[in-house]
């Protein structure tokens, strides 16, 4: 089970269960995404490969939030 903060609402998703929104160009989009905004330098690998591990496939990230690099490195380099 994943956990998951959408606006000010918790989400509980099963990982199997993951909803999908298709674009108008084709691609399937997950519904639900993690985001990292406030989450240090320090704690961004742990935090993008547990919430990998837990099913997300969409991760929300920004250049102000001065982690990107983090987040890039961090899902590149796991096995989806």
């Amino acid at each position: 089970i994943s956990l998951g903060l959408v606006g000010s609402e918790m989400c509980i998703r099963d990982r199997d269960t993951m909803e999908y929104v298709t674009l108008s160009n084709g691609v399937k989009m997950p519904i639900m995404g993690y985001g990292v905004y406030q989450v240090t330098k320090d704690e961004c690998e742990r935090c993008v490969l547990d919430a990998l591990k837990a099913g997300y496939r969409s991760l929300d990230t920004a250049q102000s939030y001065f982690n990107e690099e983090e987040v890039s490195e961090d899902s590149l380099g796991f096995a989806v």
